[in-house]
């Protein structure tokens, strides 16, 4: 925690959102941890499972276009996709979402959380909870910022409706093909991209 803390220091340290350790594991290929800027320990990360997959192809420890991860959140899956003998690119088998209020958790007077009308900051958003193998908050408004995101964010992680924290995610559908998002991830706060975010957006519009 300590270490994680110096080290994203972006003034004193390297700078960044968080560490990942990468650990030997008796169940999976590799084990995975993640801590963010505050020194926290994260669950799943969808982007940094992507880096540790390069880096452990790369590095020859774990060499398999198809591997398996142990995270907080349980085991995932990760294809490599490998050019002149290095990763180009990996996608993540993420699992199925969860609107289970139980499974972020989240205390509300609803087994689900979609579009739920709820009270944050002294107003009324309208909120959907999804469950990534981490919690995250969604919220569409007509109108998205960074601006947006780093003022509402602390008010969204730190509500009481969620004891453990939450990530909380601002979209915006721009077309049917194109969405737009802020993000503001516990522990982290404003960062410039979430897998597991996009993935609790996309979950959410077909759960719609």
């Amino acid at each position: 925690e300590s270490l994680c803390v110096s080290l994203c220091s972006r003034h004193y340290g390297i700078g960044g959102d968080g560490i990942v350790l990468i650990e030997e594991s008796s169940a999976a290929d590799a084990k995975m941890r993640i801590f963010n800027i505050d020194g926290s320990e994260g669950k799943m990360a969808g982007n940094a499972i992507r880096c540790v997959a390069k880096f452990l192809f790369d590095k020859g420890i774990v060499k398999k276009e198809k591997m398996r991860i142990e995270t907080a959140s349980g085991i995932k899956t990760v294809t490599v996709f490998v050019s002149n003998n290095l990763v180009t690119s990996a996608t993540v088998d993420m699992g199925a979402a969860s609107f289970a209020l139980g499974d972020l958790p989240a205390l509300l007077p609803c087994e689900e959380a979609v579009d739920y009308p709820a009270e944050i900051a002294g107003e009324e958003y309208r909120i959907t909870c999804v469950s990534m193998g981490n919690p995250n908050c969604v919220i569409h408004l007509d109108e998205i910022s960074k601006e947006k995101a780093m003022e509402l964010g602390p008010y969204v992680e730190n509500a009481s409706y969620f004891p453990n924290r939450i990530n909380m995610q601002l979209c915006k559908v721009m077309d049917r093909g194109h969405i737009r998002v802020e993000i503001y991830e516990r522990g982290a706060g404003y960062t410039l991209a979430s897998g597991t975010g996009a993935v609790s957006y996309t979950h959410l519009r077909a759960h719609e």
